[in-house]
């Protein structure tokens, strides 16, 4: 019982922890009026709550491919089985995110932008998030290899940018909305909405399609 409250209650941690540090961001804002450098910074970070509370619920696929022994018996394909970790975590993601956000939000009074643009992060976003997290269980030993393609600093950043992909697709969907609802008094701009539905309702098929791939190829016999 304790090892699975301990991933819910690690994804409901997240997601408390993104409305505080929303809020505190709106904050902030309010008297700093950031550079549109730091606004992209802080929208990344912003964005990072809803792929590491999926990443706390993926945690029985990341065992799997550490240990591939455990689904070897199983009649079904290594990409179904990867596959059907996208349902129950999202599911989670979305019920648990959406209830810790509204209380954390409740006891901090924080404005209803802010609760907004959680909620829809933590359900709208939820395959998106969950989706990204099975690409990080799913994308093999890492590629040291990739980092001898230079001996300059800069011949770290195709293994950085490989190692990060799966974050960076939470990132490119949340960012935009993240840092609008830290400066705006409503979620009305259009433009962000409809990029926000369009980049949530295209992401998780890629994803999915990436997953299903790469399970094949660590999971083969």
């Amino acid at each position: 019982m304790r090892g699975l409250c301990d991933p819910l209650a690690a994804a409901a941690a997240w997601a408390a922890g993104t409305v505080l540090l929303l809020n505190a961001t709106r904050l902030w804002a309010a008297h700093s009026h950031p550079s549109p450098v730091t606004a992209a910074w802080l929208g990344c970070l912003l964005s990072l709550g809803p792929y590491l509370a999926a990443a706390t619920l993926v945690e029985p696929a990341r065992e799997e491919t550490d240990r591939p022994a455990r689904t070897g018996l199983l009649p079904f394909t290594p990409a179904r089985i990867a596959l059907s970790h996208l349902v129950v975590p999202t599911v989670l993601l979305a019920v648990l995110g959406a209830a810790a956000a509204t209380v954390t939000a409740a006891a901090i009074q924080a404005p209803p932008v802010v609760l907004s643009a959680v909620l829809l992060l933590f359900t709208a976003g939820a395959p998106t998030a969950v989706g990204a997290a099975l690409l990080g269980a799913y994308r093999g030993p890492l590629r040291y290899d990739l980092m001898s393609l230079s001996a300059d600093w800069y011949g770290a950043l195709p293994f950085v940018l490989w190692y990060c992909a799966p974050a960076l697709t939470t990132v490119a969907v949340a960012a935009p909305l993240l840092w609008h609802a830290a400066t705006a008094t409503a979620l009305t701009h259009g433009s962000v909405l409809a990029q926000f539905a369009a980049t949530a309702a295209l992401a998780p098929a890629p994803a999915a399609r990436r997953v299903a791939r790469s399970a094949a190829l660590l999971m083969a016999p």
